[in-house]
């Protein structure tokens, strides 16, 4: 059924977290009093907008945006052609809705223009052939941001992609088109529109249809229309009064009729609004019909080019009864009988084509670009700036009013820009010239972007996070949130195949050795920091990760402080406090509060509880072949770094005081226990992962100094002297410990990620040194150097139980600690095995004296 289409009655009956506009022109004040306006209010805080770069360029320049680069994401487009695609996206975890028409970003193609839009609306994952076609126009999405290259700023491309994490089942695996709707579009590589409708087109064609605004100057798509189908007749139905295009009298076998009573509804002045609406139908002999209509205009650019020359376009093809009942509703089907152009007709035609503006001259005056916005400073693109260093420019306000004057400066592979803190948020648009060029650039407040492009779960869990340090912590949302985030069904993780490699560097150096420390050394010369890549880039755990491991830790923080007010017992703020008289209730309010705060910690230690079990559950799910190594490695990250977030509230807040814990040693314990057995003995472990790929993993470094901390605050220590009379139990216990340090050391592997994130987790909770973590340090170095050489390396007649050996044959089993030697035989430890231990040939060890290596 065919019916009138509004976004804002769309918008208004929520359930969407985030929108994707793509337009040709857009006026940008229309869009961000009215449609931006009616998003945000209805909860959808991440809105992106793709626009031609011309048209963007002209449109900033006429018509300065206030909000772009603050409240959504403005993205430039570059076309062989022209940026032409008209898509709405409207995102939600369990819903969406899909327009792909002929409308623009104005208030003519919201409301006033005669548009064909179709909708498509996704409800629920149960909706196989919605999912499927707004699937291929998001991937066609992609591809049009990802053929920008270097000329569009990472972040922009970014923000982009993130938009999947609002709609977890776009990435999904690929459902099937249906044979009765599917889109056609282009990007570089691509065959031509018309190339993709004849592939889906069967049969003898026997009438077309066509309507538009603009067509080519040889009319070169009607002839191919006429070339490649042969029908019996072809009409063009056509507004005289607006369209864009040559004579066709002369154009055999094709007519020409008036279309301006076509969707024609007069508005209170008497006048019609413009015939902007694209469209082609065709029915074949044999009674099939096929319907696209969309963005493309009836013209050579538009449908005959390919991709790497041609427009980029979305065309909706519908085929069969549904395609014609719309098209009769629509008005379309009447086209043969409209009445045919009259001379007049032709001489406004004629009127119209001469003063047709000249888009390809417009198209190559674009001077506004877009810059980023970090916490320091502006970065523009090298390609935009070749000029001068440094280069003078003007930062003006949204209001377009002078902030200040500044100084691009060549930094790298590109621009940089540095203001005082109190200018940059004020910072709209950077003005300066190049080359006696006058240049215009927006600029993109990346944190402000960044913050509403946060998913529902994503805000959820940071505001109970930041409830923390207040008295009445929301434990319940946090570690349901937690629940939700890690805990995630298989097919929401994304898999190593998907991997975006981003590079990542270590904020802070390790601080120095305690002095007077056991086998302390300053490591920070020789450790070298590596490339790193992130398993987990845009999604709601990598958004965990990010809060808690990366660089938002400060956000939290801040967070804290604006949305918790400090207030008494009784809930009061400052100036509620004041002049009150409760003296007598200070002893009874007083007991009532420790009262909350124990029923608030025993809360706390079930979550934990429960967190514990849930995450002991997936490490034997990996064990058992169930669950990738690389999914067990981001959740226990996420468990680890929230579990340490807890730990981390000891003493600090009022429910957790002096003497207590959020994460009950036991606890700490039990976990620690099943790591060790499960991800650090078994031989796909973080010691030795599977496939080198894995070595060069952030959260995977980010793990392994997690775990340092969670086996020192589970109270691993190195058992040094061997006790009066050891009972075989003292014995056992000692060296099960030096089995752990000695695996534990061998997890650091000279990785300053990993040592980084050590020293961050124990440092704040250790009060007096450092012994442990550096007895760590300088045993990684000393086993590392151990096993790639032929340094300390004994008989094996010369060592003894709570030795080392390692196997040659067998690196990925690194050092381990000799238990016994029995005829020519040696145990060596090994935790997951049902006896403890593995039993090599002496021969293929290579053994080394702990005292010695260790001294």
């Amino acid at each position: 059924m065919s019916e009138r289409i509004s976004i804002i009655e769309e918008i208004k009956k929520g359930g969407y977290e985030a929108s994707l506009i793509t337009t040709f022109n857009a006026y940008l004040p229309f869009y961000e009093e009215v449609v931006l306006r009616k998003l945000i209010g209805q909860g959808v805080q991440h809105n992106v907008v793709l626009m031609d770069s011309a048209q963007c360029s002209q449109s900033i320049s006429n018509h300065p945006p206030r909000l772009a680069g603050r409240h959504y994401s403005l993205v430039p487009i570059s076309s062989p052609g022209a940026f032409h695609p008209k898509v709405i996206l409207l995102l939600g975890r369990n819903k969406g809705a899909l327009l792909v028409g002929s409308h623009n970003l104005t208030l003519s193609g919201f409301g006033y223009n005669r548009e064909l839009t179709n909708m498509i609306r996704v409800q629920g994952k149960d909706d196989p052939e919605a999912i499927a076609v707004t699937q291929a126009v998001w991937r066609q999405v992609l591809g049009w941001v990802e053929a920008q290259g270097d000329n569009l700023p990472g972040h922009l491309s970014e923000m982009v992609l993130k938009l999947k994490d609002f709609a977890p089942w776009l990435g999904e695996q690929q459902e099937e088109l249906p044979a009765t709707c599917r889109p056609l579009s282009t990007q570089s590589g691509d065959p031509s529109l018309w190339d993709q409708f004849r592939e889906n087109f069967n049969g003898i064609a026997d009438q077309v249809l066509v309507s538009g605004a603009f067509f080519d100057g040889q009319l070169s798509f009607l002839k191919r229309v006429q070339q490649d189908l042969n029908p019996k007749s072809i009409t063009v139905g056509i507004d005289p009064k607006t369209v864009q295009v040559p004579s066709g009298k002369e154009l055999p076998g094709v007519s020409f009729v008036n279309a301006s009573s076509l969707g024609n509804d007069e508005t209170e002045s008497g006048s019609t609004g413009y015939l902007h609406a694209k469209s082609l139908a065709v029915r074949t002999v044999d009674g099939d019909f096929y319907l696209a209509t969309g963005s493309a205009n009836p013209s050579a650019p538009a449908w005959l080019r390919p991709g790497v020359t041609g427009n980029t376009e979305v065309m909706l093809l519908r085929r069969g009864p549904e395609a014609e009942e719309a098209a009769r509703e629509l008005g379309l089907m009447a086209i043969p009988d409209l009445p045919e152009l009259t001379e007049h007709d032709w001489q406004e035609v004629q009127k119209n084509w001469q003063k047709d503006i000249q888009l390809e001259e417009q198209r190559k005056a674009t001077t506004v670009g877009i810059c980023v916005a970090t916490e320091r400073e502006i970065v523009f693109p090298l390609n935009a700036l070749c000029g001068s260093d440094p280069i003078d420019c003007e930062i003006l306000g949204f209001d377009k009013q002078l902030v200040c004057s500044g100084e691009i400066q060549r930094v790298g592979e590109g621009y940089s820009l540095t203001l005082p803190d109190e200018k940059m948020g004020l910072a709209g648009f950077v003005c300066c010239s190049v080359d006696q060029k006058n240049k215009t650039f927006l600029v993109h407040h990346q944190h402000q972007i960044e913050a509403s492009a946060r998913t529902g779960s994503q805000r959820r869990f940071r505001d109970a996070l930041a409830s923390l340090s207040s008295d009445s912590p929301d434990l319940e949302t946090l570690i349901k949130c937690v629940d939700k985030i890690i805990f995630a069904k298989a097919e929401d993780v994304n898999r190593a195949a998907n991997r975006v490699r981003t590079s990542t560097s270590t904020s802070q150096s390790p601080s120095d050795p305690e002095e007077g420390a056991d086998l302390s050394m300053d490591l920070s010369d020789t450790r070298k920091a590596k490339k790193k890549y992130r398993l987990r880039h845009s999604d709601d755990l990598a958004y965990l990760l990010d809060v808690l491991i990366y660089h938002l830790r400060s956000e939290v923080e801040g967070a804290v402080e604006s949305s918790h007010e400090k207030r008494d017992s009784l809930g009061r703020s400052e100036e509620e406090q004041v002049d009150a008289d409760d003296d007598e209730e200070i002893e009874s309010d007083g007991a009532a509060s420790d009262e909350i705060a124990l029923k608030t910690l025993s809360l706390c230690h079930g979550k934990v509880r429960s967190l514990v079990g849930r995450m002991m559950t997936q490490l034997q799910s990996l064990a058992d072949g169930k669950v990738t190594f690389e999914d067990a490695v981001v959740r226990l990250t996420g468990v680890l770094a929230v579990l340490r977030q807890l730990r981390n509230c000891d003493g600090k807040v009022a429910w957790a005081k002096q003497g207590q814990t959020t994460f009950p040693l036991g606890e700490r314990i039990r976990l620690f226990e099943k790591i060790a057995e499960t991800l650090i003995e078994m031989p796909n472990s973080i010691l030795s992962p599977p496939g080198s790929d894995f070595d060069d993993a952030d959260e995977l470094a980010r793990l392994r100094g997690l775990v340092l901390w969670l086996a020192w605050d589970s109270g691993v220590q190195l058992i040094k002297k061997k006790a009066f009379q050891e009972s075989r139990k003292e014995l056992e216990d000692r060296l099960r410990a030096k089995g752990l340090m000695l695996s534990l050391a061998q997890l650091v592997k000279d990785d300053e990620v990993v040592v980084e994130e050590a020293r961050q987790s124990i440092g704040p909770l250790c009060s007096s040194d450092m012994d442990w973590l550096n007895w760590i340090f300088s045993a990684d170095q000393a086993l590392s150097k151990f096993i790639s050489g032929d340094e300390h390396d004994c008989l094996a007649a010369k060592v003894s139980p709570g030795d080392i050996g390692f196997i040659a044959g067998l690196p990925h089993f690194g050092a381990r600690m000799i238990l016994s030697l029995d005829g020519g035989k040696a145990n060596l430890a090994f935790l997951n095995n049902d006896d403890g231990y593995r039993r090599f040939q002496t021969s293929a060890i290579k053994f080394a004296s702990f005292d010695q290596l260790m001294s």
